[in-house]
């Protein structure tokens, strides 16, 4: 049995509201540090990112793993002064999962609202 030390969490989150973008929404930006892969070990094929509101339990938000370091928790659901606390799990290409990073928490005080889109776009041949 593989012992799954190269996935313990080496993570540091950092939050923050609208630090990042993706498409056009805004939210609550999360950064971790990848861990460590130890030689013969199997690759890292991505990450979960789960979140507790309050003192309820964690859920998992994304759909997909997510790929690289960042991830945008979007707008859509969070609401502003209630607090929101977010862990991530690496997962290597097996399917194995470590155990959550540190938990960082996030209590938002303003959510960034995108501006309305325009009207009245017309187009004519000149």
């Amino acid at each position: 049995m593989r012992k799954l030390l190269f996935l313990l969490p080496v993570f540091v989150l950092i939050l923050g509201t609208a630090l990042a973008q993706t498409g056009t929404q805004h939210g609550i930006c999360l950064t971790w540090t990848a861990p460590t892969i130890g030689t013969g070990e199997p690759a890292l094929s991505g990450y979960n990112v789960y979140r507790t509101i309050g003192s309820g339990p964690a859920t998992k938000i994304n759909t997909t793993l997510v790929i690289g370091t960042t991830y945008v928790d979007p707008n859509s659901d969070i609401t502003v002064g209630t607090t929101y606390s977010y862990d991530v799990t690496a997962v290597d290409a097996n399917g194995n999962e470590s155990t959550p990073s540190n938990t960082a928490s996030i209590t938002p005080t303003t959510l960034i609202v995108n501006p309305g889109a325009p009207s009245g776009c017309n187009a004519k041949q000149q």
